[in-house]
């Protein structure tokens, strides 16, 4: 899916180190989120990339009673493991995710990505990719539960731009902080760069201070000449 989006891709990208982003799209679907582990790790190229595991459950189950215990499901509980780059959001780039459905997830299997692409400082696109695989025995069972969970997420993307503008402008009235990994990361790279040119400048102070009168260029040469004259004889 590709879905126009009328704020910048850093903005819309940034919301996913905003914790509150994830509660309110689980309170417009009916879902409770929690944060399993999340893990910050640098790339070779001193990017930071997260690592999180988390879930959502269903405040209302919507399996049937009836059959809850032969699914081995008395909770509605879908898992999820993400990855992405803080401050990257190219395809190149995207997050990457896969899903735990809360039955047969053995036998179905979700996987996405999703990436932003810039159009300007106000406009993007929120784009998507998923992959679905479902292996249920029965005629047409499979292919059933396929569609029905591609429609499912097709309606949930086409939706995610009004969200994020919604989120955003309760965000901007509620005045309350939020993380900025752009911003972090320009604090970060500012704060770096002034720590090696504080390390430097010690380092060639330190340098000059410890130098004595023979490490002096011309008076090691005076001096050198002289022991030389001493040890051969000659007198000025």
């Amino acid at each position: 899916t590709r879905h126009p989006c009328a704020c910048s891709a850093e903005e819309f990208w940034a919301l996913r180190e905003d914790d509150e982003w994830d509660h309110y799209n689980a309170e417009l679907d009916g879902q409770i989120f929690t944060t399993l582990q999340k893990d910050v790790v640098l790339d070779d190229h001193g990017h930071e990339k997260v690592y999180r595991n988390h879930k959502l459950k269903a405040k209302v189950n919507p399996i049937p009673k009836a059959i809850r215990s032969l699914l081995g499901s008395d909770e509605f509980v879908v898992r999820v493991n993400a990855s992405w780059f803080k401050c990257k959001y190219t395809q190149q780039d995207a997050m990457h995710l896969s899903v735990q459905p809360p039955v047969f997830s053995e036998r179905i299997k979700i996987q996405g990505w999703q990436w932003a692409e810039a159009v300007d400082d106000s406009n993007c696109f929120l784009c998507t990719k998923m992959e679905i695989s479902c292996k249920i025995p029965g005629p047409g069972i499979g292919t059933q539960v396929e569609k029905g969970t591609e429609k499912g997420m097709k309606g949930a993307y086409a939706d995610q731009p009004r969200r994020v503008l919604d989120f955003l402008r309760r965000r901007r009235e509620s005045g309350r902080a939020y993380p900025d990994p752009y911003k972090e990361r320009a604090e970060r790279v500012a704060r770096e760069k002034k720590e090696k040119s504080d390390a430097d400048d010690g380092a060639a102070a330190a340098a000059s201070n410890g130098r004595g009168a023979d490490d002096v260029p011309g008076n090691g040469v005076a001096k050198a000449a002289a022991a030389a004259g001493s040890a051969s004889g000659v007198q000025g």
